[in-house]
């Protein structure tokens, strides 16, 4: 058994056409893979999955410009079943600038965003992998109709940001969530009963209150992580961290970005297109 039967299915609910910098050579690849035995069929399909969410973005080529769209949640094809938690994959997204910049047709490329953000896990290593792709010898230029949080995170990895006049960047933090269930399990005559080894096993869970202790600690998690993230924009724009950290997640739009140091410009994506190849920017 193969996973071909998959390929319209993942096309239409899965992963929008453009991730893949060649449907149809993934296609084929999968039509002609060996067939499956039984026992390894989980196994296979989470290989299958796992790679998928490595395979290169579509991208075009304007005026030997190179134009990657980053388009809906960001997040890790580490995380199993990537696909339910967001649109994209980092994977994808530095494997499609490596091929862009490598290009012999292109002369800069453009990330285009339009994410409001993603998982925590892998983003900032994609930052850095961007970093050190944007320090050749091609402009990497982010345009942003919005790029919030983690998106914003990879977009300030590039050599300058232009924000679409109307759109915004920032959120500058991390968050998580807890519900807390309990007292409607209470209403339905169900009672949930953790029996677990570690003081700390069961922070967090849902079936009964956040506990003042465990809230604390999920709160100090979110200001050390929210801290790398601060560090990293700081380094990568250039600005002092106290800045960074002072926009306490705010989005900014058009202007408000340039002027919070958040974009170098505002400008329409097709007025920066025109002259994106002509651009020099600092390595």
């Amino acid at each position: 058994m193969t996973y071909a039967f998959l390929n319209e299915n993942r096309a239409r609910m899965f992963i929008p056409q453009a991730h893949l910098l060649s449907r149809i050579d993934a296609e084929r690849r999968m039509a002609a893979a060996a067939p499956v035995a039984p026992e390894k069929m989980a196994g296979s399909f989470m290989q299958w999955v796992t790679e998928m969410g490595r395979e290169p973005l579509d991208y075009r080529i304007v005026d030997r410009v190179a134009l990657i769209d980053i388009h809906g949640a960001v997040c890790s094809a580490q995380i199993p079943l990537w696909f339910f938690y967001g649109d994209v994959t980092y994977e994808s997204i530095v494997e499609t600038l490596r091929h862009a910049v490598a290009d012999t047709d292109t002369d800069a490329v453009i990330l285009r965003f339009n994410s409001p953000g993603g998982t925590v896990t892998g983003c900032a290593e994609a930052a850095a992998a961007i970093d050190r792709i944007a320090s050749g010898d091609k402009p990497v230029i982010a345009h942003a109709q919005m790029a919030d949080s983690a998106a914003f995170w990879l977009a300030s990895a590039t050599n300058k940001i232009f924000v679409d006049p109307t759109g915004e960047v920032g959120s500058i933090g991390v968050i998580c969530m807890h519900a807390d269930y309990s007292k409607l399990y209470e209403e339905w005559g169900i009672k949930v009963t953790a029996i677990a080894a570690g003081a700390h096993k069961t922070d967090g869970n849902p079936y009964e209150p956040l506990t003042e202790q465990a809230l604390e600690r999920f709160k100090a998690d979110m200001e050390y992580l929210r801290g790398q993230f601060v560090s990293s924009v700081a380094k990568y724009r250039g600005l002092p961290e106290k800045q960074v950290k002072a926009t306490e997640a705010l989005t900014y739009i058009g202007a408000q970005a340039v002027a919070a140091g958040l974009a170098d410009e505002a400008k329409f994506f097709d007025d920066l297109l025109a002259e994106a190849a002509s651009l020099a920017v600092d390595g």
